[in-house]
């Protein structure tokens, strides 16, 4: 019901907004609604027309009163129409019913704010200083008029959705008051502070200065009723109540001399009334425990009602806190004694209680998921819980989030939902941070839906998670099922897919290998030579060229840049182009090459080409058209013409999937494009649409249909560029003829086959079939058949290598990608590669494959060679693995395996199969060393550790919190501490002190593990903090200045300690630390909650590691390189996009110098010598050279009163002074303002103490950057 009501508040809120009427009594109106009436007056000079006025009725007399300074008179009785939104009145109504003497002044100015009213949403900086402008006007003559037009143009502000401006005019309006000493009416005071506050132009601690203002101005029980009132009144408006708000209501009700308990409970009482109490932060609940607790023991009738309440705060504390309540108040009795009147326990009962509980609590999304507090309540409530549910026959949702409470819910035989499918188990939040009230997991073991959740998600388990699962009685059998399923894999792994399945064991810890020690061992002691033999045996791309495509490739385009070779059809030829030249290839050869003629600078994207009739058009998207298409025919390249048609065609390599359907040579001369014809000479470029052909007949597929997966076809008649009916290919529509009963075609194409293709019956095509099974079989014109299981992508290719006749490998596609893989008569993959870009590792000797279509022109390159591969055993594997594996560890030149392979199989000559068998067998080792890491790790494993369900000794304070840290920055800029990395509330902390645990561990690097996603985990940070390093003298000159607030000042010590300790502060010679943005193509694992797992730390050799800190786009890492000897050799498989160095270019030491000045002094003292002449070396005012100097304390702040009294006194400003120059700084970017204050910092940090700071420098800096 409370929600229902909360919605209806809502939508009533939202239409008072838009300037609705509402029915005289909706639903959930609030305190926003007043009674509107209709007004009605008549003037002289009207003609007996009568004007209507919707005014609030509160504001009728005023209203009146406004109108017949106008001339207008009341004409009847008003009428209450309905309820509009409250306003207080504005201006000039105000001015006219209580000055109508100086009416005429603020009608002067009417056509002057409609105009710049209309400006306050497109322009609002420019409306902003006309309202200030207009407002100096009015304060020489009429100061009386500017509380009223301040707020009117908060008004206006707040109608064009911009709440800060509106802010700023209110200011305005209660600092026009003070300045002017205008009489204060109080009513009318409090009306404006509700209605800002419930425009959410008021922050609370604007609120909390109208407090102390009002007892300084009124009697202490005024004060406290119209505080009390405007709290009620806000809340009753939608908005939370404050803690801060609290600590004034106690202060102005000690003030009255009454009992200040009994009226925080009767002021209570009234707020838990209102549906907005609810969503109150932890601050405030904890503020109010004792109190409510109180009330609700003095008034047993509240008990049942807090337990009809639920809070909606997300904060961590708060569902603990509200268990803490009902506990303390008594109120919890009602969840479990059913000897209670029904009056005393939940409407819902104890299942609808703990459901909404849960539903609130929601572990998800906070940083812990166990709530020990909770567990004993459960277990009372555990008869009643059963009790209701046998009643219903319902069953309690599955809680996620919190493993303990449902392994505690299945001991209670507490009937719990099926899990359902996909679901994910936070284990994280049970097996990492503190044990307390972390469960054996017995019964979830015993009950048999569970077990199968829990290792599908264990793959995204953290280390410390797998540790206590292997220790807990429950833990352990299942842990034990999921790793001898991830060692199975395994071993059952094609040597392509063995890496993907190696990851997951390779990651996992002892403990965790140790309770499935059979099956790992089972996994490591794979025969890599066997798996090494098969893949040789099946074939390598390498054994496979077309040497036109392979001197065009290397001729176009240098080898980095292999992605951006563009191709494109002109069967039975393909067009390859570079930056420079094009290539026509066809089976015979190079057919033709030209140089391109293309003005310099005049094309946009790559250029498309046609090739008809041995002539070849050139066109391209010209600059100097505007992007209209420009071209040319080879052979008369000097002549450029405008070309009409659709985008240039041609497709990098990069983009590469099927190339899109080709176009065809006609009988008569030109070339179709299934949308027409392309004749020498011709200025228009017809669509395309897919194209079969048998060489005599035409037919074109569905234009939405990709290449290669065409079902349908139609007969195409290439004179009209018509297609008909639809029909099939002969060889298309024989495609079921030899298949079992229930077989169906499913797509496929044919082609003319060029001279010297290897075709049937001069056709080349493609025709795949789905078997009974679902089972795809694919089959070429020359009778080369391939089958790949069901659910499998559908195979493009059947590829035979020369001695393998009869065995023909299915070439498949996955699936939205460039990525191919070659699976053997068995279903077995025996090797992958790209199309997309360099072929990788199972075609080493290959720079880049050629389109898919077009593979039917590789030929052999070295046919001896294929067949000895056709014959190799396994002793000659082994014998290659031992040269790979003696290569790695002597860190060989590379040269000793190419030897070693022409030496076992003499028959190979060819250099590019050389290379692609040497890759293979590196790969082969690769995994052959993972393996035996894997079982080192599982030799060194001790006897299992019994489980520990204790508690554990602390590893000590973690330091600071991230919002701590965020505050103590504030103003060195808003984009080192962000929200989004995690929700731990000490990540930045946490993370730095798991560095400093890297860098003082001495262990030596597991050779298995490759990569940080596989390696040690890292906590992700919300904190920066590598970057801040950079300028770390900023951080120290923060800590030392004068004005900062001590808390802030601690805060900042410990993180400048956390910069010392590892050793970022200074740069160094040689370095110790880069900074490293990193490319790396692996998929990232996932966490139990579904979220990517990036953050991780990869040991290397020589004490060194990577700390990955920061993730960009899908593959794009930031990291922190510590390499004691200075090398930073980035490891494979990671690619280095860029790198720079840690720290700042001051001498070693100077932050440890700086740390023992600041503790043996204290603060820095202030110099306002310093701040004039920064002032003068920049040309800024004196007030923006204060701020500068004295660290830019908090500019990031929308505060107008950003500084303390005692900071605006150190540092000798006024409030609006400083308020000017903030919004000046707080748009230079963060970089340049910590760059200009970590400049102020002297290069021998105790002449800070003595001499001040370094403005000459500072200056030089601010000059540089932002100009004088």
């Amino acid at each position: 019901m409370s929600g229902t009501r909360q919605t209806g508040r809502t939508e009533a809120a939202e239409l008072l907004a838009a300037g609705a009427v509402l029915p005289p009594d909706p639903d959930g109106a609030g305190e926003q609604a007043v009674p509107l009436t209709a007004r009605a007056y008549r003037h002289q000079g009207l003609d007996g027309r009568v004007v209507v006025r919707l005014v609030a009725a509160e504001l009728g007399a005023a209203e009146d009163v406004a109108a017949g300074f106008l001339g207008l008179e009341p004409d009847g009785e008003a009428a209450e129409v309905g309820l509009g939104l409250r306003q207080s009145l504005g201006f000039p109504e105000w001015v006219l019913a209580h000055h109508p003497a100086d009416g005429h002044h603020a009608l002067d100015v009417l056509p002057e704010l409609d105009r710049v009213a209309r400006q306050a949403e497109s322009k609002p900086k420019a409306a902003l200083d006309a309202y200030v402008r207009l407002a100096g006007q009015l304060a020489a003559s009429v100061p009386h008029f500017l509380p009223t037009f301040y707020e009117q143009a908060g008004r206006v502000f707040l109608g064009a959705g911009n709440a800060a401006y509106a802010a700023q005019m209110f200011a305005r309006a209660r600092k026009s008051e003070a300045e002017n000493g205008l009489t204060v009416d109080e009513d009318r005071l409090d009306a404006v502070f509700l209605e800002f506050a419930l425009a959410g132009a008021l922050p609370v601690k604007v609120l909390s200065s109208y407090a102390k203002e009002l007892a300084a101005r009124v009697p202490a029980a005024e004060a406290f009723r119209r505080f009390r009132r405007l709290s009620l009144r806000r809340t009753a408006g939608g908005l939370p109540p404050s803690a801060r708000m609290t600590g004034d209501l106690r202060k102005l009700a000690k003030a009255t001399g009454a009992d200040p308990a009994a009226q925080e409970q009767a002021y209570l009482a009234e707020l838990l009334a209102l549906p907005a109490t609810l969503r109150a932060g932890a601050s405030w609940w904890k503020a109010h425990l004792p109190a409510l607790v109180a009330l609700a023991r003095r008034e047993p009738a509240l008990r049942p009602r807090l337990l009809e309440l639920m809070p909606s705060g997300e904060e961590q504390e708060l569902p603990a806190q509200w268990l803490e309540l009902l506990e303390k108040s008594g109120a919890a009795a009602g969840l479990w004694d059913t000897a209670l009147p029904e009056r005393e326990r939940p409407a819902d009962g104890a299942v609808g209680w703990l459901g909404r509980f849960l539903a609130f609590r929601d572990p998800g999304r906070l940083r812990d998921g166990r709530l020990p507090q909770l567990y004993p309540l459960v277990e009372r409530m555990a008869a009643a819980l059963r009790a209701e549910l046998a009643t219903t026959g319902g069953r309690m949702p599955v809680p996620a989030g919190d493993v303990d409470l449902l392994d505690l819910l299945l001991s209670l035989d507490i009937p719990v939902a099926d899990p359902p499918g996909g679901l994910l188990l936070h284990l994280a939040h049970w097996g990492e941070g503190e044990s307390e009230g972390r469960r054996d997991l017995v019964a979830l073991a015993a009950d048999a839906r569970f077990p199968p959740v829990v290792r599908y998600g264990a793959d995204g388990y953290s280390q410390d998670t797998l540790r206590q699962l292997a220790a807990a009685p429950g833990g352990r059998p299942m842990l034990a099922d999921w790793v001898r399923e991830v060692a199975g894999r395994t071993a059952a792994a094609d040597l392509p897919q063995l890496p993907h399945s190696l990851r997951v064991l390779s990651r996992l810890p002892g403990e965790a290998l140790a309770v499935a020690e059979a099956g790992v061992r089972a996994a490591v002691g794979t025969d890599l030579a066997a798996v090494l033999v098969r893949t040789l045996r099946a074939g390598l791309l390498d054994e496979l060229g077309w040497p036109a495509w392979e001197d065009a490739a290397a001729a176009l385009v240098p080898a980095r840049d292999i992605r951006n070779l563009v191709v494109a059809d002109a069967w039975p030829y393909l067009i390859a182009s570079g930056p420079s030249q094009v290539r026509v290839l066809g089976a015979e050869g190079t057919v033709l090459t030209h140089d391109l003629r293309i003005p310099e600078d005049d094309c946009q994207g790559d250029p498309g080409c046609h090739y008809v009739n041995g002539e070849l058009l050139v066109y391209w998207r010209s600059r100097a058209a505007n992007g209209a298409l420009r071209g040319y025919w080879h052979r008369s390249a000097d002549r450029l013409r405008p070309m009409e048609g659709g985008a240039p065609r041609g497709t990098r390599v990069n983009r590469l999937g099927d190339l899109g359907g080709p176009t065809l040579p006609l009988p008569g001369g030109g070339r179709t494009t299934g949308s027409g014809a392309v004749r020498r000479g011709d200025s228009t470029v017809p669509g395309e649409r897919p194209l079969s052909s048998d060489g005599t007949s035409f037919w074109v597929g569905d234009s939405d249909s990709r290449d290669g997966a065409i079902a349908t076809w139609y007969a195409y008649d290439t004179a009209k560029a018509w297609s008909g009916r639809q029909d099939l290919p002969g060889f298309l529509a024989d495609a079921t003829r030899d298949a079992p009963a229930g077989s169906s075609f499913t797509s496929g194409w044919v082609l003319p086959a060029p001279v010297d293709g290897a075709g049937g019956e001069g056709l080349l095509g493609w025709r795949v079939v789905e078997l009974p099974d679902g089972s795809l079989r694919g089959e070429d014109p020359a009778g080369n058949t391939v089958t790949v299981p069901a659910g499998s992508e559908p195979p493009r290719h059947a590829l035979v290598f020369p001695g393998a006749a009869g065995r023909p490998l299915a070439v498949v596609r996955a699936a939205g990608s460039g990525v191919v893989c070659l699976v053997d008569q068995d279903g077995v993959g025996t090797a992958v590669a790209r199309t997309d870009n360099s072929p990788g590792t199972f075609a080493a000797g290959t720079l880049v494959l050629p389109p898919l279509r077009y593979w039917h022109f590789l030929r052999p390159r070295d046919p001896q060679g294929s067949e000895a591969l056709r014959r190799i055993d396994r002793e000659t594997a082994a014998a290659l693995l031992a040269a790979a594996a003696g290569e790695e560890n002597a860190a060989a030149d590379g040269d000793e395996l190419p030897a070693r392979i022409r030496a076992l199989l003499p028959e190979v000559g060819n250099d590019a199969l050389v290379t692609g068998i040497a890759a293979v067998v590196r790969f082969a080792a690769a995994q052959r060393a993972a393996l035996d890491s894997v079982a080192e790790r599982l030799d060194r494993q001790p006897a299992p550790a019994q489980p520990d369900m204790g508690p554990v000794e602390s590893a000590g304070p973690l330091g600071p919190e991230d919002d701590a840290l965020r505050d103590a920055l504030n103003g060195l800029g808003t984009d080192l501490v962000l929200s989004n990395y995690s929700r731990d509330a000490r990540s930045g902390f946490r993370q730095l002190r798991s560095v400093g645990h890297a860098l003082r561990d001495t262990s030596q690097p597991d050779p298995a593990i490759r990569t940080h996603l596989d390696g040690t985990d890292l906590p992700p940070s919300n904190l920066d903090w590598a970057r801040l390093a950079d300028t770390c003298a900023a951080v120290a000159l923060r800590a030392a200045a004068a004005c900062t607030e001590a808390e802030h000042r601690d805060t900042l010590s410990e993180l400048l300690g956390e910069f010392d300790a590892l050793g970022v502060a200074a740069i160094g010679d040689p370095a110790r630390w880069r900074r490293f943005q990193l490319a790396l193509d692996a998929e990232l694992p996932r966490r139990p909650d579904g979220t990517p797992r990036w953050a991780g730390l990869l040991r290397l050799t020589g004490g060194g590691f990577l700390a990955i800190t920061r993730l960009y786009g899908a593959q794009g890492f930031t990291a922190l390189f510590h390499d004691p000897a200075g090398r930073f050799e980035v490891p494979a498989p990671y690619v280095v996009e860029s790198s720079s160095p840690v720290g700042e270019a001051r001498e070693a030491g100077w932050l440890a110098a700086f740390r023992t000045e600041l503790a043996a002094r204290g603060p820095a003292p202030w110099f306002p010598a310093a701040a004039e002449e920064f002032a003068r070396l920049s040309g800024v005012t004196p007030t923006l050279a204060r701020l500068v100097v004295a660290g830019l304390p908090q500019v990031d702040t929308y505060e107008r009163n950003f500084l303390s009294p005692g900071a605006r006194k150190t540092l000798g400003v006024k409030a609006a002074d400083a308020a000017v120059a903030k919004e000046e700084l707080s748009d230079l970017d963060p970089e340049v303002r910590r760059a200009v204050v970590a400049a102020l910092l002297p290069a021998e940090p105790a002449r800070l103490w003595t001499d001040g700071p370094d403005v000459a420098r500072a200056a030089e800096v601010w000059n540089s950057t932002v100009g004088r």
